[in-house]
């Protein structure tokens, strides 16, 4: 947030250190309510203060409402320029309405010309939203993944994303096969998995790692 106190700031980044973590991204947007000076001033904050974190992506989600739009491609040209300022780079997550699946993304894109803008591909949100299956649905916009969101799905439309991977309907073993095909390089963050105690979210955890590490060992991702 542009409001979030120095010491807050501090606090986090002491906290990156001590637990020998990095910070890639953080899914945020300013209030776009607020008149065009303002927002945009909000998000230069931002913007400097996920830079000085080591952050390099911010991940929008779009917006819901139809009638909203063509306002929101205006503000997303002017939000990549001031971004851009700071080194960083915004992400389209796939979250419904403007960002359902590649049909609506794809025109986002369109709309959208700039270097410092992309697509953060997530699966289970494919599932969650329109139930089309992601591995046909990510051929069509894969050329402007930057990055993928790992998470899984069951159920169909609006049904259960906190699961781990590998449990649900998501055949990721063909998501990196296409991404690998396409040469993709990006990052990739797991978002969520099962388990409700520490000790078996630790479990869904390393059971996370090991069936990542068994499919990328067969690919370049």
């Amino acid at each position: 947030r542009h409001d979030t106190p120095a010491t807050e700031l501090t606090r986090i980044k002491q906290l990156l250190e001590e637990n020998h973590l990095t910070l890639d991204m953080v899914i945020t947007d300013p209030d776009y309510s607020l008149p065009q000076e303002e927002w945009s001033l909000h998000l230069h904050t931002i913007a400097s203060r996920i830079s000085s974190l080591g952050g390099k992506y911010l991940i929008t989600c779009g917006v819901q409402d139809e009638s909203h739009y063509e306002q929101y491609f205006q503000i997303l040209n002017r939000a990549c320029k001031i971004v851009a300022i700071h080194g960083l780079t915004i992400l389209l997550k796939p979250h419904g309405g403007i960002s359902a699946s590649s049909d609506e993304m794809l025109k986002v894109v369109e709309r959208v010309e700039h270097p410092n803008f992309g697509i953060c591909y997530d699966p289970g949100n494919i599932l969650y939203y329109t139930a089309k299956r992601p591995e046909k649905d990510l051929p069509r916009i894969v050329q402007h993944v930057r990055a993928i969101c790992l998470k899984d799905e069951c159920g169909g439309i609006h049904g259960d994303v906190m699961i781990t991977l590998g449990t649900g309907d998501v055949n990721f073993e063909k998501i990196f096969s296409i991404l690998a095909d396409a040469g993709f390089e990006g990052p990739a963050w797991v978002e969520g998995i099962g388990g409700s105690t520490v000790e078996e979210v630790n479990a869904e955890a390393r059971k996370t790692l090991e069936f990542l590490a068994d499919i990328l060992s067969r690919y370049r991702v």
